[in-house]
């Protein structure tokens, strides 16, 4: 019994097949970083003391125990010296000609939302909405 089976991963799904693609490409991403810090001759205490935060901070950041902000991978990235770029291309496996669309967007499938929900850990599950404070 493989990871996929045992986590429910359906890689007959096109979008489950994307998601565990771009977790690869976050882990290279995360790998490569750190190895831009080790060239550079920079401790993990040096990154810390560049971005303000704590050393134990960083080693989450480099052993992917959570989940980065874009900004934070963008800081570390300026601190070791490297360049992020962003690349958004369609995906033409997981495009369904017959999906809705609304506007320019299309809806998504009840079995792309939880394929996409199963592969993030859960975190797009509950919608949530910011609340606002009184004013006064």
């Amino acid at each position: 019994m493989d990871l996929d089976e045992i986590f429910g991963i359906d890689q007959e799904d096109a979008t489950a097949r994307l998601a565990a693609l771009l977790v690869d490409e976050d882990e290279r991403l995360i790998d490569r970083l750190i190895e831009m810090r080790r060239a550079a001759g920079l401790k993990q205490r040096d990154v810390a003391e560049l971005l303000g935060i704590t050393q134990s901070a960083i080693a989450k950041f480099e052993s992917a125990e959570r989940d980065p902000r874009l900004s934070t991978v963008r800081r570390y990235a300026l601190a070791v010296g490297a360049a992020v770029r962003h690349d958004v291309q369609a995906n033409e496996e997981t495009t369904d000609s017959d999906v809705p669309v609304r506007g320019s967007r299309p809806v998504k499938t009840e079995a792309k939302k939880k394929s996409v929900n199963k592969m993030s850990g859960g975190r797009f599950a509950q919608p949530t909405r910011a609340r606002r404070r009184p004013v006064g």
